[in-house]
């Protein structure tokens, strides 16, 4: 658990190493096929954030 945040949904890795977006968080940051996800890790190897960007 990371300090000061939330969990709001869990998704599992597949065999292949993909993970779903769950769709309620999809609807909430707009995320659309094609999208690229940058995911960001502390010290302590803890996800803090995905930045979801557009693709141009």
């Amino acid at each position: 658990m990371v300090d000061g945040l939330e969990v709001i949904n869990i998704s599992k890795v597949t065999s292949g190493g993909k993970l779903t977006i769950p769709k309620d968080i999809r609807e909430i940051l707009n995320v659309e096929e094609g999208d690229k996800a940058v995911f960001y890790l502390d010290k302590e190897k803890n996800l803090l954030v995905v930045e979801f960007k557009k693709l141009k």
